[in-house]
């Protein structure tokens, strides 16, 4: 797999080892719903199997973009395109504890918990958070 940076700040290598973890634990969790069920949730399954296929997908398409670009250029980005990227990145932040705050206790909960499997990878340590989901307790 590439070194080349993934735009989380890791390395492709170190984002795939984090959705494998992710799916690991996923698959884990599924593991112990259907033991405590008695039974195969096929729902589940196929959604962790669409998960995985998606994740495949992107890991691919990032290496064949990285490949595709070259040399690295040697300018860093503007301020302006700086500014532009962490907007994007604050309102996809805002969507998703959004969608995370309106998810049921159970969901948050689990969210919560595996947070240290896709954070792992990353060069920094949680922030101190903020939102709605802090003030539930789930980050």
């Amino acid at each position: 797999m590439s070194s080349q940076s993934a735009p989380s700040g890791r390395t492709n290598a170190e984002a795939a080892d984090g959705h494998a973890k992710m799916l690991d634990y996923l698959q884990q969790m599924l593991k112990e719903l259907e033991d405590a069920q008695g039974g195969q949730d096929e729902e589940a399954r196929q959604a962790i199997a669409r998960l995985k296929q998606k994740t495949e997908e992107l890991a691919s398409a990032q290496e064949a973009n990285a490949k595709s670009k070259g040399p690295p250029t040697t300018q860093p980005p503007s301020d302006i395109e700086i500014a532009s990227t962490l907007d994007r990145l604050e309102e996809q932040l805002g969507n998703l504890e959004g969608v995370l705050a309106d998810a049921d206790e159970h969901t948050q909960n689990i969210v919560g918990n595996s947070t240290s499997l896709w954070l792992s990878g990353s060069s920094q340590k949680a922030p101190d958070q903020e939102g709605p989901l802090a003030d539930k307790g789930v980050i």
